[in-house]
């Protein structure tokens, strides 16, 4: 069973060639075949717009004249694919790393009782999915929510998977404090907000920035969670990289990967040269 046409590809796409359509057909085959394997009960227009989503990335964009053809996004430069993962990136490390302060915060104060230890597994459960189905399920609400589109739903679902390593660096952050430094900036009438600016951070300054490292690392490096979700529009340097592999680029991609390590190695190093922060102090270091 097909969960879309050959026009809902073409769709917002370009027009297909006969010999595109028939490898179109194809290829809606497949991805019905992989979305009932992961999630069979998902609503009829999510499964349309996945494998839509699916076969324009196999077939990727060529000129009109026929000529060779090019990976999606190929268009819009390495240099902005660049710019949109460090986005991105950034944007999940802050969201997940202040989410997970505030879980390590929450977790220490009421260290011992039911709710702390309700909210601490809680917070790791993300890491138990995987990634693939991770993203499946908010692809799906996605068709529900109009807002929750593009750049927002990459954001969200970075931010709520990669919270886990956060909020581990976060708890462990704040059970390492002695609960009286608090104490004497709470006797002495400092707001909440001022003690964690100025006096609980500072001290933890380290295993919180690690906290925002970890989750930022861990999005520039990513592509299961992604694959599904990145707009044909846009896309990202792991996205570009695996349609490079498929088109057979293995010189292009390559680079992608490259690039990659050279910007997470350089974004560790200047974080550890400023702040003494690092990944390996990130959870327990």
């Amino acid at each position: 069973m097909l969960y879309a046409e050959v026009q809902d590809v073409e769709a917002g796409f370009r027009a297909l060639s006969r010999d595109e359509q028939t490898q179109c057909a194809a290829l809606l085959s497949e991805a019905a075949v992989i979305i009932d394997s992961y999630n069979p009960d998902a609503g009829k227009d999510a499964k349309r717009v996945v494998s839509c989503r699916m076969v324009r990335r196999q077939l990727g964009e060529s000129d009109s004249g026929g000529g060779v053809s090019f990976p999606v996004g190929s268009t819009q430069g390495t240099a902005t694919a660049l710019g949109y993962s460090l986005l991105l990136a950034v944007t999940c490390s802050v969201v997940a790393g202040t989410s997970g302060i505030l879980v390590g915060y929450g977790v220490a104060k009421r260290r011992g009782s039911r709710l702390a230890s309700w909210v601490n597994s809680l917070s790791f459960f993300p890491y138990l999915m995987p990634s693939l189905a991770f993203g499946a399920i908010y692809l799906s609400m996605s068709s529900h929510v109009a807002w929750l589109r593009g750049f927002a739903l990459l954001a969200l679902v970075g931010s709520v998977k990669y919270l886990p390593f956060a909020s581990r660096s976060g708890v462990n952050a704040m059970l390492q404090l002695s609960g009286e430094i608090e104490e004497a900036a709470l006797i002495t009438g400092v707001p909440w907000w001022k003690r964690m600016v100025r006096v609980i951070f500072p001290i933890q300054k380290s295993s919180f920035l690690s906290g925002y490292l970890l989750p930022m690392v861990s999005c520039m490096r990513e592509l299961s969670l992604f694959v599904l979700l990145v707009p044909t529009s846009n896309t990202i340097l792991t996205t570009m990289l695996m349609q490079y592999s498929e088109k057979g680029w293995a010189q292009f991609g390559n680079a992608i990967n490259l690039l990659i390590i050279v910007v997470v190695l350089l974004v560790n190093l200047t974080v550890n040269k400023l702040t003494g922060a690092s990944i390996d102090k990130g959870v327990g270091g």
